[in-house]
Protein backbone atom coordinates (compact mmCIF):
# COMPACT_ATOMS: atom_id res chain seq x y z
CA UNK A 1 0.00 0.00 0.00
CA UNK A 2 1.41 3.40 -1.01
CA UNK A 3 2.32 5.80 1.78
CA UNK A 4 -0.01 8.79 1.99
CA UNK A 5 1.42 11.93 0.49
CA UNK A 6 4.02 10.08 -1.58
CA UNK A 7 3.64 10.63 -5.31
CA UNK A 8 4.02 7.51 -7.45
CA UNK A 9 6.87 7.65 -9.90
CA UNK A 10 5.78 8.07 -13.50
CA UNK A 11 5.88 4.85 -15.50
CA UNK A 12 6.81 5.31 -19.16
CA UNK A 13 4.49 3.80 -21.76
CA UNK A 14 6.95 1.55 -23.54
CA UNK A 15 4.39 0.65 -26.20
CA UNK A 16 4.58 4.19 -27.54
CA UNK A 17 8.37 3.88 -27.75
CA UNK A 18 7.94 0.58 -29.60
CA UNK A 19 5.48 2.12 -32.08
CA UNK A 20 7.75 5.10 -32.68
CA UNK A 21 10.67 2.75 -33.31
CA UNK A 22 8.64 0.71 -35.79
CA UNK A 23 7.55 3.82 -37.69
CA UNK A 24 11.17 5.02 -37.83
CA UNK A 25 12.34 1.67 -39.19
CA UNK A 26 9.58 1.57 -41.82
CA UNK A 27 10.49 5.10 -42.90
CA UNK A 28 14.16 4.17 -43.21
CA UNK A 29 13.35 1.11 -45.29
CA UNK A 30 11.13 3.14 -47.63
CA UNK A 31 13.76 5.88 -48.05
CA UNK A 32 16.45 3.26 -48.64
CA UNK A 33 14.30 1.68 -51.36
CA UNK A 34 13.22 4.80 -53.25
CA UNK A 35 16.20 7.08 -52.51
CA UNK A 36 18.41 5.98 -55.43
CA UNK A 37 15.59 6.47 -57.95
CA UNK A 38 14.79 9.88 -56.51
CA UNK A 39 18.47 10.88 -56.68
CA UNK A 40 18.69 9.76 -60.30
CA UNK A 41 15.62 11.80 -61.26
CA UNK A 42 16.96 14.95 -59.57
CA UNK A 43 20.43 14.56 -61.07
CA UNK A 44 18.88 14.19 -64.50
CA UNK A 45 16.53 17.15 -64.02
CA UNK A 46 19.19 19.54 -62.72
CA UNK A 47 22.10 18.22 -64.82
CA UNK A 48 24.23 17.44 -61.79
CA UNK A 49 25.73 14.54 -59.88
CA UNK A 50 25.17 16.09 -56.44
CA UNK A 51 22.62 13.51 -55.29
CA UNK A 52 24.27 10.16 -54.55
CA UNK A 53 22.34 6.91 -54.24
CA UNK A 54 22.59 7.12 -50.44
CA UNK A 55 21.94 10.88 -50.13
CA UNK A 56 18.33 10.70 -48.95
CA UNK A 57 18.95 7.66 -46.73
CA UNK A 58 21.80 9.42 -44.90
CA UNK A 59 19.72 12.59 -44.48
CA UNK A 60 16.89 10.53 -43.04
CA UNK A 61 19.34 8.78 -40.72
CA UNK A 62 20.68 12.11 -39.45
CA UNK A 63 17.15 13.42 -38.95
CA UNK A 64 16.26 10.33 -36.93
CA UNK A 65 19.36 10.79 -34.78
CA UNK A 66 18.31 14.36 -33.99
CA UNK A 67 14.75 13.16 -33.28
CA UNK A 68 15.96 10.44 -30.89
CA UNK A 69 18.09 12.95 -28.98
CA UNK A 70 15.07 15.27 -28.74
CA UNK A 71 12.83 12.43 -27.52
CA UNK A 72 15.32 11.43 -24.82
CA UNK A 73 15.76 15.05 -23.78
CA UNK A 74 12.00 15.49 -23.34
CA UNK A 75 11.63 12.14 -21.54
CA UNK A 76 14.22 13.02 -18.91
CA UNK A 77 13.28 16.68 -18.51
CA UNK A 78 11.21 17.28 -15.35
CA UNK A 79 7.65 18.26 -16.27
CA UNK A 80 7.77 21.15 -13.79
CA UNK A 81 10.70 22.64 -15.70
CA UNK A 82 8.73 22.44 -18.95
CA UNK A 83 5.70 24.05 -17.30
CA UNK A 84 7.88 26.80 -15.85
CA UNK A 85 9.21 27.77 -19.28
CA UNK A 86 6.04 27.01 -21.29
CA UNK A 87 5.55 30.66 -22.24
CA UNK A 88 9.16 30.98 -23.39
CA UNK A 89 8.86 27.85 -25.53
CA UNK A 90 5.75 29.18 -27.24
CA UNK A 91 7.36 32.61 -27.70
CA UNK A 92 10.42 30.93 -29.26
CA UNK A 93 8.10 29.22 -31.75
CA UNK A 94 6.47 32.55 -32.63
CA UNK A 95 9.84 34.29 -33.06
CA UNK A 96 11.20 31.45 -35.21
CA UNK A 97 8.07 31.61 -37.38
CA UNK A 98 8.44 35.38 -37.80
CA UNK A 99 12.12 34.99 -38.75
CA UNK A 100 11.14 32.40 -41.34
CA UNK A 101 8.41 34.71 -42.67
CA UNK A 102 10.86 37.60 -43.02
CA UNK A 103 13.57 35.65 -44.82
CA UNK A 104 11.20 33.40 -46.75
CA UNK A 105 7.91 35.14 -47.51
CA UNK A 106 9.33 38.68 -47.59
CA UNK A 107 12.91 38.56 -48.90
CA UNK A 108 12.59 35.49 -51.12
CA UNK A 109 8.89 35.64 -51.92
CA UNK A 110 8.51 39.37 -52.57
CA UNK A 111 11.99 40.47 -53.65
CA UNK A 112 13.39 37.19 -54.91
CA UNK A 113 16.45 37.42 -52.66
CA UNK A 114 17.98 34.00 -51.99
CA UNK A 115 19.41 34.10 -48.46
CA UNK A 116 20.31 30.49 -47.65
CA UNK A 117 18.31 30.58 -44.41
CA UNK A 118 14.73 29.97 -45.52
CA UNK A 119 13.95 26.85 -47.53
CA UNK A 120 11.03 27.47 -49.89
CA UNK A 121 9.52 24.74 -52.05
CA UNK A 122 6.45 24.88 -54.29
CA UNK A 123 5.60 28.36 -53.03
CA UNK A 124 5.70 27.42 -49.33
CA UNK A 125 8.41 28.56 -46.91
CA UNK A 126 8.30 26.14 -43.98
CA UNK A 127 11.90 25.35 -43.08
CA UNK A 128 14.95 27.11 -41.69
CA UNK A 129 18.14 25.63 -43.08
CA UNK A 130 20.68 24.29 -40.59
CA UNK A 131 23.33 23.82 -43.24
CA UNK A 132 24.41 20.37 -44.40
CA UNK A 133 23.04 18.68 -41.27
CA UNK A 134 19.31 19.17 -41.63
CA UNK A 135 16.54 21.75 -41.54
CA UNK A 136 14.27 23.06 -38.80
CA UNK A 137 10.53 23.61 -39.05
CA UNK A 138 9.37 26.46 -36.76
CA UNK A 139 5.78 25.22 -36.92
CA UNK A 140 6.77 22.12 -34.93
CA UNK A 141 8.32 24.21 -32.15
CA UNK A 142 5.27 26.46 -32.15
CA UNK A 143 2.97 23.44 -31.95
CA UNK A 144 4.84 22.09 -28.92
CA UNK A 145 4.89 25.53 -27.32
CA UNK A 146 1.14 25.99 -27.76
CA UNK A 147 0.56 22.50 -26.36
CA UNK A 148 2.46 23.04 -23.10
CA UNK A 149 1.42 26.67 -22.59
CA UNK A 150 -2.30 26.20 -23.23
CA UNK A 151 -2.30 23.03 -21.11
CA UNK A 152 -0.77 24.97 -18.22
CA UNK A 153 -3.14 27.90 -18.78
CA UNK A 154 -6.27 25.73 -18.99
CA UNK A 155 -5.28 23.77 -15.85
CA UNK A 156 -4.83 27.01 -13.91
CA UNK A 157 -8.20 28.36 -15.06
CA UNK A 158 -9.94 25.09 -14.16
CA UNK A 159 -8.58 25.33 -10.61
CA UNK A 160 -9.88 28.91 -10.40
CA UNK A 161 -13.25 27.91 -11.87
CA UNK A 162 -12.79 30.42 -14.70
CA UNK A 163 -12.38 28.24 -17.79
CA UNK A 164 -15.67 29.50 -19.27
CA UNK A 165 -14.92 33.12 -18.42
CA UNK A 166 -14.38 35.06 -21.65
CA UNK A 167 -12.48 37.98 -20.15
CA UNK A 168 -10.02 35.95 -18.07
CA UNK A 169 -9.67 32.82 -20.20
CA UNK A 170 -11.34 32.25 -23.54
CA UNK A 171 -10.36 35.48 -25.30
CA UNK A 172 -6.71 34.78 -24.54
CA UNK A 173 -6.96 31.20 -25.76
CA UNK A 174 -8.74 32.38 -28.90
CA UNK A 175 -5.99 34.95 -29.51
CA UNK A 176 -3.29 32.27 -29.18
CA UNK A 177 -5.12 30.06 -31.69
CA UNK A 178 -5.65 32.93 -34.14
CA UNK A 179 -2.00 34.05 -34.08
CA UNK A 180 -0.73 30.48 -34.37
CA UNK A 181 -3.02 29.69 -37.28
CA UNK A 182 -1.96 32.86 -39.09
CA UNK A 183 1.72 32.02 -38.71
CA UNK A 184 1.31 28.39 -39.73
CA UNK A 185 -1.52 28.27 -42.26
CA UNK A 186 -1.29 31.71 -43.90
CA UNK A 187 2.45 32.41 -43.81
CA UNK A 188 3.88 28.89 -43.92
CA UNK A 189 0.99 27.38 -45.90
CA UNK A 190 0.98 24.33 -43.64
CA UNK A 191 -2.65 23.29 -43.32
CA UNK A 192 -1.79 19.96 -41.71
CA UNK A 193 -0.03 21.54 -38.74
CA UNK A 194 -2.78 24.16 -38.53
CA UNK A 195 -5.43 21.44 -38.18
CA UNK A 196 -3.26 19.66 -35.59
CA UNK A 197 -3.02 22.88 -33.55
CA UNK A 198 -6.78 23.29 -33.58
CA UNK A 199 -7.29 19.67 -32.56
CA UNK A 200 -4.83 19.99 -29.67
CA UNK A 201 -6.46 23.10 -28.21
CA UNK A 202 -10.01 21.85 -28.85
CA UNK A 203 -9.26 18.56 -27.07
CA UNK A 204 -7.91 20.36 -24.01
CA UNK A 205 -10.93 22.67 -23.84
CA UNK A 206 -13.42 19.81 -24.20
CA UNK A 207 -11.67 17.65 -21.59
CA UNK A 208 -11.33 20.72 -19.36
CA UNK A 209 -15.10 21.18 -19.33
CA UNK A 210 -15.79 24.11 -21.65
CA UNK A 211 -19.50 24.69 -22.13
CA UNK A 212 -21.00 23.65 -25.49
CA UNK A 213 -22.21 27.21 -26.02
CA UNK A 214 -18.75 28.72 -25.60
CA UNK A 215 -17.22 25.97 -27.71
CA UNK A 216 -19.66 26.78 -30.51
CA UNK A 217 -18.82 30.50 -30.27
CA UNK A 218 -15.09 29.79 -30.59
CA UNK A 219 -15.72 27.51 -33.56
CA UNK A 220 -17.82 30.17 -35.29
CA UNK A 221 -15.19 32.83 -34.57
CA UNK A 222 -12.39 30.73 -36.03
CA UNK A 223 -14.49 29.90 -39.07
CA UNK A 224 -15.13 33.60 -39.72
CA UNK A 225 -11.42 34.40 -39.33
Amino acid sequence: MATAGVQRRHRPDYRIILYIGLIMMIGLIIIYAIGPQRAEVLNSAYKTDFYTSSYFFLRQLMSLAVAIVAILAIMFTPIELIKKHAGKIMLAGVVASLILAFFGNFLTGVYGVENGLAECKLGACRWISLGPLSSFQPAELLKFGVLVFVAKYVAARIKQGKLNDWKDSLWWILAIIAVSEFLVVVLQKDLGTGVALLAIVASMLVLGGISPRNGAKILVGLTVV
